[in-house]
């Protein structure tokens, strides 16, 4: 299992855990979750709430407010934006000029990494 899909699962699992409180104190699945099945479903709904995330939209979904996405076309994939009202243009390209794009089918942006807190010790 990758790690992402662990730390969905994971996620999901503290939720159903929240559900009932009352029941439960467990910080982490455990063997019920194994011997039951309940952990297998829960990695199924992660990985296909990853791959729902990951499918490319029609353009014609697209924001066409400036906000930057990942456009996909025919010719290839580009860091694109919607500019001027009319056209789609790359905002990085490796000679650093704007060029105008079509794509066909577009992604969000995946968020930034998060930076990992290091504890330093004395």
């Amino acid at each position: 299992m990758s790690e992402l899909v662990e730390r969905v699962a994971l996620a999901i699992w503290r939720m159903r855990e929240k559900q009932f409180p009352e029941r439960t104190q467990r910080k982490e699945p455990d063997g019920i979750d194994h011997a039951t099945g309940a952990w297998q479903l829960i990695e199924s709904f992660a990985r296909a709430a990853i791959q729902a995330m990951q499918v490319r939209q029609p353009i014609a979904t697209a924001p066409k407010d400036g906000t930057p996405i990942i456009g996909y076309s025919p010719e290839g994939v580009a860091y694109v934006c919607w500019a001027h009202g009319y056209h789609w243009v790359f905002l990085e390209y490796p000679n650093g000029n704007r060029w105008m794009f079509e794509p066909t089918e577009w992604l969000p942006l995946p968020a930034p990494p998060v930076e990992a807190k290091s504890e330093v010790g004395g």
